[in-house]
């Protein structure tokens, strides 16, 4: 097995959470600016407020 001793273990393990981290912040601001562009709503039977960019 491998032998890490504890300071390469954190180093390794906070490199590791820094990346994921970054991964899924990255991927919900692109899925956010997707939908916040073409604006789907999010229930079928909701209509835009007197503040929404919508067209009327």
């Amino acid at each position: 097995m491998c032998s890490l001793d504890e300071k390469a273990t954190f180093k390794t393990w906070t490199m590791m959470e820094t990346i994921v981290g970054t991964t899924g912040f990255v991927v919900a601001l692109i899925i956010s600016l997707i939908f916040n562009r073409i604006q789907i709503p999010i229930h079928p039977f909701t209509t835009p407020s007197a503040h929404s960019t919508w067209a009327e």
